[in-house]
């Protein structure tokens, strides 16, 4: 028997969800066939047009309906078209996120918005999203970033079944949705802690993660211990277990596929510097990242561009 890839535990996710709660209702383009990659698959059969709703082709339009759903008491999920996540900013910004404060809380606007993130081989300038730091600092928004299958069905689970909460940002990596179940998964709150170590803490989330877990078992074999942090939660953070590791390592290297400037890594350096965990430092932190600029179409550039496992291993061994 096959191994159920990233998509399909997500539409197992949502589906289970959904049987479970009359007030999910799924929105976006071609939902009603399945939606992009299959992500909808047997939706509208199972739960019918009033819960399934095959929206226009602008998601903007698409997340300020289901912002005037959530107000009614339902739980929108709206799927956007790609990685249309720079068109979409006002309405995820200014009418998802900031709606509580605006109506004094008298509406909710608890929902969530999955879109494509990360870069794959071959994509344009402006194809590829590796600027999710962007929504970061967005009061009222949750931003998750699954690194594989099994968290992403964990999270998905997690947000849809929580009694209360805002709008979340869900970001599926272009380059993990056709990547299969492999091996256990013990995730907790918002990260899992991969493998433990003593020499160093390496902190990493989305499609970085594999190729953090290769390099912290070549470091291994160089006789230096990682930490691996794999978060699955980029906001908020699980500051405390980030913390405790770093208490413990002492080195902080914190790996992401986005840009360096405004990203998760900046974030998270800033919270530990103003945490207990500064004064157990014994350098500086570290942060390995895609170069500024976008990364061009051709395939030479871009696989030199976005940081490989090799990029890791170096900068491990450079800091301890």
């Amino acid at each position: 028997m096959s191994k159920l890839t990233y998509i399909e535990l997500l539409n197992d996710a949502i589906s289970s969800a959904m049987t479970e709660n009359d007030k999910i209702v799924v929105i976006g383009k071609g939902v009603t066939t399945g939606g992009d990659e299959g992500i909808a698959k047997g939706f509208y059969g199972r739960f019918g047009k009033n819960r399934v709703v095959d929206a226009t082709v602008d998601d903007r339009a698409n997340i300020r309906l289901g912002v005037g759903l959530a107000a009614t008491g339902a739980l929108p999920l709206v799927l956007i078209n790609g990685s249309n996540l720079f068109d979409c900013m006002d309405a995820i910004v200014n009418d998802a996120a900031y709606a509580p404060f605006a109506n004094n809380n008298r509406f909710s606007s608890r929902m969530v918005i999955c879109a494509d993130a990360g870069h794959i081989e071959g994509d344009s300038p402006g194809e590829g999203f590796l600027d999710e730091g962007i929504f970061l600092g967005i009061e009222g928004l949750a931003v998750v970033y699954p690194s594989c299958p099994a968290h992403a069905s964990y999270m998905m689970k997690k947000i849809l079944a929580a009694p209360e909460g805002g709008p979340v940002l869900f970001l599926m990596g272009r380059s993990l949705k056709k990547a299969q179940v492999k091996g256990e998964t013990s995730p907790s709150g918002g990260s899992e802690i991969i493998k433990e170590g003593e020499d160093i803490t390496l902190i990493t989330y989305g499609p970085m993660t594999d190729k953090c877990i290769e390099a912290s078992y070549r470091a291994m074999e160089a006789g230096i211990e990682c930490e691996l942090i794999d978060l699955i939660s980029i906001s908020p953070l699980d500051e405390q277990v980030l913390i405790n590791s770093v208490i413990k390592t002492g080195r902080v290297l914190i790996a992401q596929q986005a840009h360096a400037k405004g990203g998760a890594a900046d974030i998270i350096t800033s919270m530990l510097m103003r945490s207990p965990a500064f004064d157990y430092m014994e350098c500086p932190v570290k942060i390995i990242s895609t170069p500024p600029g976008p990364v061009a179409y051709s395939d030479f550039t871009g696989k030199s561009a976005v940081p490989g496992w090799e990029d890791i291993y170096e900068a491990i061994i450079s800091m301890v």
